[in-house]
């Protein structure tokens, strides 16, 4: 049988590590064993709480537990990290570029989602802004002008996303792969910062983008009245 040994040791305020070891025993009861970190590997320890910046190096294939919300800077610094170890380079190599010109490829935003939904424990949208609008409003005449680029309406659900897209990444009249080829790390970090910091219980990626698209209705029509 296996039981479970925790070990937990506070590194600093808001911080708490938990080290899992498995060992061959008859099953017993989980207890809390006193603080034998040297004995410990990395590759079994779990961050709950908020790291200071010299814990973020640390964290390199942990699982992140909140029970004090990571800041959006910690946040940014863990996206970045998990872009440099798919693509093969280091963390300082990865600018605030959009990603797209950094050679970031499809199958590249696949592997970086995957290892941000293990790490952070949330669920990143498969749809997108665009389509989440064009869903709420049956239909894309009002998310596209005859021409095929973003209309106002598009900007502002955009703008209001999560992903914190502004005036400075594209505007209304952009093609949409402009606005594909616009995101950066700090739009990934942004959706996984609210996505970690839910104003009411846990929400998925698709239905916070649902969510704020229906907000930027909201604003929309409130202006139109």
């Amino acid at each position: 049988m296996t039981d479970f040994v925790y070990q937990l040791r506070r590194l600093s305020a808001g911080l708490i590590v938990c080290d899992i070891r498995f060992t061959a025993s008859d099953r017993q009861v989980p207890t809390l064993s006193p603080d034998r970190s040297s004995n410990l590997s990395p590759s079994g320890r779990v961050i709950f709480g908020s790291p200071g910046a010299n814990q973020t190096a640390e964290m390199k294939g942990t699982l992140i537990l909140m029970s004090n919300p990571l800041s959006y800077d910690e946040v940014h610094a863990i996206v970045r990290e998990e872009l440099a170890e798919v693509l093969g380079i280091e963390t300082d190599e990865v600018t605030t570029a959009p990603m797209s010109d950094q050679g970031v490829e499809s199958l590249d935003i696949v592997e970086l989602r995957r290892n941000l939904e293990s790490k952070f424990r949330v669920t990143f949208p498969r749809s997108n802004v665009l389509s989440a609008l064009a869903d709420e409003l049956g239909g894309k005449d009002r998310v596209y002008d005859a021409e095929g680029r973003i209309t106002k309406l598009a900007e502002s659900a955009l703008y209001q996303s999560a992903f914190g897209y502004t005036a400075a990444d594209f505007q209304a009249g952009a093609w949409p792969h402009e606005v594909s080829g616009a995101t950066t790390t700090a739009h990934w970090a942004s959706m996984a910062h609210r996505l970690l910091n839910p104003s009411a219980g846990q929400i998925t990626g698709d239905e916070l983008l649902v969510a704020d698209v229906r907000e930027a209705l909201t604003q929309a029509n409130s202006v139109v009245a």
